[in-house]
This record gives structure tokens, C-alpha cells and sequence, in this order.
């Protein structure tokens, strides 16, 4: 079974729509914008995709980014989210985002919910239209997996203040990974009873992960947590697949999107500003070499996205392999997941087939 024609004619639309505007002499700006505000974390999580130890010192300072904030605001942006390491670390994150708030854009962030407690809440709610709190697994294993006693209690009372003091969205997030995989069922109860949405991604092959093969899923469990998956979806509670497993075939892909459709808006409608005021594709990317667009030091953002991001955007899909070139699901899929291919693991559809569906 193919994907369906109406999610065809959607998909193509926004890329034809964003290529043509572009040809007119006029760059739609990125509806998301990802900022890493620092790589420290007070974890060690042995999935991290960073696997920075040391902190980060080259950060851009508050005023360095409340003017990028403006010049995003000016340009159209809809959204600023702000990533880590632990955005909770920086002591001027909620003015920063306070101050996108005041821009117009809609704020959010990602963290391990050590930070959040009750003499900050009422900031945070303020400040964040959005949260995600990680959980990936339940009490020891949590632990285990963060390598910080006690993290599993930290990140449910986050969730819990979050839900009690009328934080707008609060989404759980759990990477899943053999040494979880047998809890799913008990991290949907406490996603169901603690968060408005869960969002469930898979271990990326980068950082401390990139070398432990432990972490990532056979193919068989990979087709296990997406019969898990769909199973959910007869439940009204929002589950979200991370773009990480891309298109996922004709089985189980119209299943789990629904009325929705996968798309990766790399360098269409969204990107990430670095630490270091670099720009990139995705905050999975590894910042380095030919994933760098521009860097903002030196550079104006609308400057960066107007002349970056080429090969996002080209339809002949030249970065990518002849095999998947060829394939007759590239359009759906558009080559799998970049950070995905670091490790041969993109194409989701053929491990899916490996599994038997």
C-alpha cells in the first residue's frame, strides 16, 4: 500500500511551495528554530548524543542571543525551543525565553526535570509555552541509564508541578533502547497520567551511543515498539514517533501518522543555532564539517538561511545514496533520517521487512 495521495499532494506542496517562493527571490523563514543553549548537564546518560564532559565555554552570551531572538522574530519565525545538555543549567534561560515570549515567538525546552521545583515553576510556566520532560524507564532503570541516582523521582515531580501549575503543554519523552524496551507499558501509564503527550524516539548514533551497539534496537524490537505503537493509537492520549525513524512503511506508516504525514524539515522549516552561534541542520547533527551551515558571529541568520541548507533542499536529492534514490518510497521517506545514516540504520522500511511486516 502506498501513502495515501492526499498525503502525497501535502508533502510535495510544501516543498514545491517553499522552491518556487525561493526561485521568486523570496526564502520562507524556518517555522522552528532549535537553539543548544549549552552542552553542560549535570547527568551522564550513556545514550547521549553530545558525550561532551567537560562544559561548554565558547556559549553565546544573553545578549548575543536576545538579538538573534529579534532578528528572528523580524524575519517570521513561529517557534523557540531551546535544547541541551541541561537548558536548566543556564542561569538566564527563562530570561531568555521570556524574551522570545515578548518577540512573539512561542517558547518551549527540553530537560532531565532536575531543575524544576517549586520556587521556579511559576517562571517556567511563564516563560514555556511547551515542555518535554525525559523519562526512559522506570525508577532504577531511569537511574541507571542517566547514571544519577534519583533522576526518576526528579523528572515525575517535574511532570507533576508541570501538570498542577498550568504549564500550556507538557510532553514526556522516553529513547528506547533494549534495555527498556521491556517497560513500555509501564512508561505510557506514567506518560498517560503525568503528561498531555508522549513522545517516543530511539537511541541516534552519535556520541557516547555512537560506539555501544547495546543501545539500539534489533529489528526485530524496532517492529515490536511500533506494534506497541499502533496498539496505543486506538487510545485518544497523542503518542509521537521522533523523526529519527522516518517514513516506516507501508504497514505500519499510515497506522502511526494518521491523518498526518512524516516530514523532515531540515533547512525547510527548521534548524538549529549551536552553542557556539553555529548553525546546523538538527540539534542531532554532529557540529562539525559539512554539517555547519553558518555561524552567527559572523553571519546574519536570515543571511545563513537564505544561502544554507542547499542540499536539504534539492529535489534531485543528490546527498543521498543511488539505493535510495531509486527506491520507489523516496518520496515519502526523502532518504531517512541524516544522524540515522551515520550508522546505516536510515531506512526503516527495510528493517521492517528484515522483521517480517
Amino acid at each position: 500500500m502506498k501513502c495515501s495521495f492526499g498525503k502525497t499532494i501535502k508533502r510535495k506542496a510544501l516543498v514545491a511551495g517553499f522552491t518556487t517562493l525561493r526561485d521568486m527571490g523570496k526564502t520562507l523563514p524556518p517555522k522552528t528554530v532549535i537553539w543548544e543553549c549549552t552542552l553542560d548537564c549535570n547527568m551522564a546518560c550513556i545514550h547521549c548524543g553530545s558525550g561532551v564532559r567537560d562544559p561548554h565555554r565558547d556559549e553565546l552570551s544573553t545578549d548575543e542571543i536576545t538579538g538573534i531572538i529579534r532578528d528572528l522574530s523580524h524575519l517570521g519565525v513561529m517557534r523557540f525551543l531551546a535544547t541541551g545538555g541541561e537548558p536548566l543549567l543556564r542561569e538566564d534561560l527563562l530570561e531568555v525565553l521570556q524574551t522570545a515570549k515578548e518577540c512573539g515567538l512561542e517558547t518551549g525546552f527540553s530537560t532531565n526535570g532536575s531543575g524544576i521545583s517549586e520556587g521556579n515553576i511559576t517562571r517556567i510556566v511563564k516563560a514555556a509555552d511547551s515542555i518535554q520532560v525525559s523519562v526512559d524507564g522506570i525508577g532504577k532503570t531511569h537511574d541507571g541509564l542517566r547514571k544519577t541516582d534519583g533522576a526518576f523521582t526528579g523528572a515525575i515531580n517535574a511532570l507533576k508541578l508541570l501538570k498542577t501549575q498550568g504549564c500550556r503543554q507538557t510532553c514526556m519523552t522516553s529513547i528506547i533502547s533494549p534495555l527498556n524496551i521491556h517497560e513500555l507499558e509501564d512508561l505510557y501509564k506514567v506518560a498517560r497520567e503525568n503528561a498531555d503527550l508522549w513522545r517516543i524516539g530511539t537511541v541516534m548514533p552519535i556520541g557516547r551511543a555512537a560506539e555501544n551497539d547495546t543501545l539500539f534496537l534489533s529489528d526485530r524490537q524496532l517492529g515490536s515498539l511500533l506494534d506497541f505503537t499502533c496498539e496505543k493509537m486506538h487510545n485518544p492520549f497523542p503518542i509521537l514517533i521522533g523523526e529519527n525513524l522516518g517514513y516506516l512503511g507501508a504497514t505500519y506508516d499510515p497506522q502511526i501518522y494518521r491523518d498526518n504525514f512524516f516530514f523532515c524539515g531540515i533547512g525547510i522549516i527548521s534548524c538549529c543555532i549551536g552553542a557556539d552561534g553555529k548553525v546546523r541542520g538538527c540539534p542531532e547533527l554532529p557540529p562539525e564539517g559539512k554539517f555547519i551551515a553558518g555561524d552567527l558571529r559572523t553571519e546574519r541568520f536570515q543571511d545563513i538561511w537564505e544561502k544554507g541548507f542547499e542540499h536539504y533542499r534539492n529535489e534531485r536529492f543528490s546527498h543521498i545514496s543511488a539505493e535510495c534514490r531509486e527506491c520507489t518510497d523516496l518520496d515519502p521517506c526523502r532518504g531517512g533520517c541524516q544522524v540515522m545514516s551515520l550508522k546505516g540504520m536510515h531506512c526503516t522500511k527495510k528493517r521492517l521487512e528484515r522483521f517480517g511486516t
